[in-house]
């Protein structure tokens, strides 16, 4: 999805549940929860990718975003279907990836006090964030 949403504007275009922090397909540029992905998606295409598995995963890597940290595909794990992915900065990364630049921690949503605070195209936690600011200001 090429679009910046609102937290509580970015929901499932089929049945409008909040999506912020959870799993979302991207179909026809709609962002799509699982349930309804399930739903609209023909089940011959489910069993097409498992009766091709080999081929499919070949494929999966051929076209699949790489990571802007470690530039490998995001696909899914081994004997797994879906693969998880963060979005920042119109960049795609590995969740074991998106971290602050500066310290390391992993960053999340999920985790008060790991959201990432961007700053100049780069990638930070809030504290290493603050730090920059104040630096740039002084200088």
């Amino acid at each position: 999805l090429f679009q910046i949403f609102h937290i509580n504007c970015f929901k499932c275009k089929t049945c409008s549940k909040k999506l912020a922090g959870s799993s979302f397909y991207n179909i026809d540029n709609r962002p799509t929860c699982k349930p309804c992905y399930e739903v609209c998606v023909p089940k011959n295409i489910f069993l097409f990718h498992s009766s091709l598995r080999s081929h499919w995963r070949l494929s999966e890597t051929k076209f699949a975003p790489r990571c802007a940290v470690c530039n490998k595909p995001i696909v899914p794990k081994e004997g797994e279907k879906e693969s998880v992915r963060v979005i920042a900065m119109d960049k795609s990364f590995h969740p074991s990836c998106y971290k602050c630049e500066d310290c390391g921690m992993q960053l999340s949503s999920k985790v008060e006090g790991a959201a990432c605070y961007p700053l100049n195209s780069h990638l930070y936690c809030k504290t290493c964030n603050g730090n920059r600011l104040r630096a740039q200001a002084a200088a």
